[in-house]
């Protein structure tokens, strides 16, 4: 496996960064909204500046998450190799037909896709029930996980 784990966190880390940035500027003009409204209701179904500061609020608590995310990331290690799945590991899994896959186990990002090469990468966190299938295991080690109802077993065949 050529992919390197540090340009990953680097490309994950630019993605929420540009979350962040564009999370700020709608939640900016979110509370320009909500401030100038009317501060009296015009009637009994004006309710835009309560719905206003609801949008603001939201916004501000993803904003807050997606920091929490970088600051956790920042934490990370992923120079070290170990023998064993770990938070931080960058995993090559094999399925039955030989199609592989691979899944960076991190504390934050979880969902995202990156790219190596033609390379697709999933983030996953810790948390995730396949994650914690992985942990702890070894390549060659089997994962047997259950989607959408049936059983699917993958090989680790490498890991980084």
């Amino acid at each position: 496996m050529d992919i390197n784990k540090e340009e990953m966190l680097e490309q994950l880390m630019g993605y929420i960064t540009l979350d962040i940035e564009e999370s700020t500027g709608t939640y900016k003009a979110a509370r320009v909204r909500a401030a100038e409204g009317e501060s009296a209701m015009q009637s009994r179904y004006d309710t835009m500046r309560i719905e206003g500061s609801w949008v603001s609020d939201g916004l501000g608590q993803r904003i807050q998450e997606l920091e929490n995310e970088v600051e956790k990331l920042l934490r990370i290690d992923v120079k070290t190799k170990r023998e064993k799945v770990y938070l931080g590991s960058l995993v090559e899994l094999e399925d039955e037909e030989e199609s592989k896959s691979y899944f960076f186990i991190l504390p934050g990002g979880g969902g995202r896709s990156l790219e190596s090469g033609d390379t697709n990468i999933k983030v996953i966190t810790q948390n995730a029930p396949f994650a914690k299938a992985m942990i702890g295991k070894e390549v060659y080690d089997e994962v047997t996980f259950r989607i959408k109802g049936k059983e699917k077993t993958y090989e680790i065949t490498d890991m980084k």
